[in-house]
């Protein structure tokens, strides 16, 4: 899959290979099928059981996404049109035509999944949720499934990254209304991982609000993406 985070949400890994070069995500041990085609090598590894349980970026069209100012939240409702402004050097991510928009009068304030170039130019897919300033853009997933672990990964997109010019951008993911985990993305960081252990069961499996909170102090060329899973405990994490 174009722009994957990890291999979590797949049972095997197949790579096209010349000099014996394999994925940097590959596995350590050694793939179950090798076969030789004139110069390329096809690999093919099992990976362990899948964990995710629930995909963010793939459901963000059923979230609520809200824009908050002077401590009101204000929505931002979906809607599906012509795609938006963006695309080419300098114009950053195309706006697709799904996406909700907060503010009409800010091109870049809208909300929905793309796939986003990262500092170091790999393919992300994510969700596109560019702060608008020290009050947050707000993005809730309401009674989805909860497991032990949400594993979050945000970036910038890179154009606003490689001169490190930029200032800090605050995320804050609540669950259950509740703070889990925070990230502080500085230029530099790249495509970020944060692992949140939530204190929740995988049976019986309860559901719950998921919520992201996007901010920084100076939104100008902040366009942040970000990716998140819900998932069980890998087979070797279970208690």
């Amino acid at each position: 899959m174009a722009g994957r985070t990890d291999l979590a949400a797949y049972n095997r890994l197949w790579a096209l290979s010349i000099r014996d070069q394999h994925p940097a995500d590959a596995p350590i041990y050694k793939p179950d099928l090798v076969r030789q085609f004139g110069r390329v090598k096809v690999f093919r590894w099992r990976l362990p059981s899948k964990t995710v349980v629930f995909d963010l970026v793939e459901n963000v069209g059923t979230a609520e996404v809200q824009m908050v100012r002077r401590q009101m939240a204000r929505p931002c409702p979906f809607f599906r049109g012509l795609p938006g402004p963006g695309g080419g050097l300098g114009k950053g991510v195309v706006a697709p035509a799904f996406r909700a928009t907060c503010d009409r009068s800010h091109q870049w304030l809208w909300v929905a999944p793309v796939v986003m170039e990262d500092l170091h130019l790999k393919p992300r897919r994510c969700v596109w949720q560019h702060p608008a300033g020290s009050e947050p853009v707000r993005v809730t997933f309401r009674s989805i499934p909860l497991g032990p672990r949400l594993v979050f990964y945000g970036g910038l997109y890179y154009e606003h990254e490689r001169m490190r010019e930029g200032g800090p951008v605050d995320v804050s993911i609540l669950i259950n209304d509740k703070p889990a985990g925070r990230m502080i993305h500085r230029d530099g960081d790249g495509w970020a991982r944060l692992d949140i252990s939530t204190g929740y069961p995988s049976h019986p499996r309860p559901t719950g609000n998921v919520t992201v909170d996007v901010s920084a102090a100076d939104p100008h060329r902040r366009g942040f993406c970000w990716a998140a899973t819900v998932r069980d405990l890998a087979p070797q994490e279970s208690p």
